[in-house]
């Protein structure tokens, strides 16, 4: 997932930049070794994660009351702004924030974070 060759993609994107976690504990993922330079693990619990992505977050299941669980990426590219028309087309869910669109995919129960 994390090879150079699979960050740059026909549509614009430069790289996957976050992977974001909800209740997920840090130690399996830092036995997994060093991650490359401009990706983070970003962990939040339920809780924050709500905060920092505002009622989209409300497009994010639970797994569970305990269950940890993958939720959202953040893909950076410069064609960023476009993504808001391009959702309404399909029919997702859809936010535009000042520096950021957010943009749900129900089906696959993840949240897709577009910035510059």
């Amino acid at each position: 997932m994390f090879r150079d060759e699979w960050q740059h993609h026909p549509n614009g994107a430069t790289s996957l930049s976050a992977l974001h976690l909800i209740d997920a504990a840090p130690e399996p993922y830092v036995q997994l070794g060093e991650i490359a330079a401009g990706f983070e693990l970003v962990y939040w619990t339920r809780k924050t994660f709500d905060e920092h992505f505002g009622a989209m977050a409300s497009h994010i299941g639970s797994r569970g009351p305990h269950g940890p669980r993958y939720a959202g990426i953040t893909v950076r590219t410069p064609t960023w702004q476009s993504l808001e028309q391009k959702a309404k087309t399909a029919g997702l869910p859809v936010q535009v924030d000042a520096d950021r669109v957010l943009v749900a995919l129900p089906r696959f129960d993840t949240l897709l974070e577009f910035k510059p």
